[in-house]
């Protein structure tokens, strides 16, 4: 079975059929991954706070 050639709908119907087995390595695999990315995600969020926390202007703070 060529699995380019399938739709996605159809690989996921017969993976709920139980015709086709999934594989846990590659489940582990896409897990390590999604939450790599999301760390990741995290790690430049706060990066990206930090800079416009120190590069915000001065002058929108309370007034002597």
């Amino acid at each position: 079975m060529a699995l380019g050639r399938e739709s996605a709908g159809s690989l996921a119907d017969k993976l709920s059929l139980g015709e086709i087995e999934p594989r846990p390595m590659v489940t582990t695999m896409l897990r390590v991954v999604q939450q790599d990315h999301a760390q990741l995600s995290a790690m430049a969020d706060q990066k990206a706070n930090i800079v416009l926390g120190t590069s915000a202007p001065r002058h929108l703070g309370p007034r002597d």
